[in-house]
């Protein structure tokens, strides 16, 4: 039975990573910050794991008010394709910034966007590199499921 149990959840969660990504690859379009793609897969990744039982707090506000669903997400949900793997963090992350909005209701916690690698809008050409999943981390689990 646990064997079951371990695959459905499994499946589960892989479901949950295509839903990120077909939703972030159709909000898509020049003009829309990078952070607001990474603010609706925090939603959307937030929606599904209170339907697993994985997060147990009653809204998913209260989830994404608190900031934990960036465990699931450590480096963000893709970034800008540069030379290397990665585009000059001057480039793609310019401090300081002023594209950043801070008033924004559908922003979020700043745990969101710590460690994200691009935080610019998107503009024609631009090649993105959107990561197909979220991370389940072992040690993130347990004080996820006692505080949320």
């Amino acid at each position: 039975m646990r064997c079951k149990q371990y695959v459905f959840d499994r499946i589960s969660v892989l479901i949950i990573s295509f839903n990120l990504f077909k939703a972030s690859l159709k909000a898509l379009k020049p003009g829309l910050h990078w952070d607001k793609v990474q603010f609706l897969c925090h939603r959307i990744l937030v929606r599904g794991f209170q339907k697993l039982g994985i997060f147990r707090a009653e809204t998913e506000d209260t989830v994404l008010a608190s900031g934990v669903s960036a465990a699931f997400f450590p480096h963000g949900v893709g970034h800008s394709l540069g030379l290397d793997v990665h585009d000059v963090p001057s480039a793609s992350k310019p401090t300081p910034n002023p594209t950043i909005v801070h008033d924004d209701a559908e922003v979020g916690h700043d745990k969101f966007y710590q460690y994200l690698r691009l935080r610019l809008p998107l503009e024609a050409g631009m090649v993105v590199v959107r990561l197909l999943y979220c991370r389940l981390l072992c040690q993130s689990r347990s004080p996820v499921e006692d505080r949320h």
